[in-house]
């Protein structure tokens, strides 16, 4: 139980630091554009603030995407392949960032194409942290799967 429990707290840790390193990537991104096309850079605080921005975002989102796409995962990976569990991990994820986005939509009063742009722009964004903390969650028990497999008459192979 405690193993499962840490896993799954591994994988949401995991999942927080790609969203950070995500947000610096892009601000490095920014800044090559501003470099590039000689616009203004936003000052000497604004990678350090683009990378608290994203770290705050994502402690914030991740919980709130993480949770019940692994609510559906547990419940339907005894029934299902892997193939169809990483399928249905990504349409769970898909459709708690369209509530998300809808329910800030509303609230903002944003147009439906700055609406759809976000749940677009939010989509793409989670799959590197998703597979990071899949990787994480079920990805310790594929290698003892395959560390099993590599053993010979119960005694390791030697390395």
């Amino acid at each position: 139980m405690f193993g499962r429990v840490a896993r799954y707290v591994g994988g949401a840790v995991m999942a927080w630091i790609v969203f950070t390193v995500q947000g610096a990537l892009a601000y490095l991104a920014l800044l090559a554009y501003a470099l590039i096309t000689d616009t203004p850079s936003g000052g000497p605080l604004a990678g350090p603030f683009m990378v608290l921005i994203a770290a705050v975002l994502g402690a914030a989102l991740i919980p709130l995407l993480y949770a019940p796409t692994l609510l559906v995962v547990e419940l339907a990976s005894r029934k299902v392949g892997p193939v169809a569990r990483l399928l249905l991990a990504g349409s769970v994820l898909t459709v708690t960032i369209g509530i998300l986005v809808a329910v800030v939509a509303i609230a903002a009063q944003a147009s439906v194409p700055a609406a759809l742009m976000a749940w677009l722009i939010g989509a793409v964004s989670v799959i590197l942290p998703a597979s990071a903390a899949g990787a994480i969650v079920y990805g310790g028990s594929a290698l003892a799967n395959v560390l099993a497999r590599l053993r010979v008459g119960g005694q390791p192979t030697s390395s």
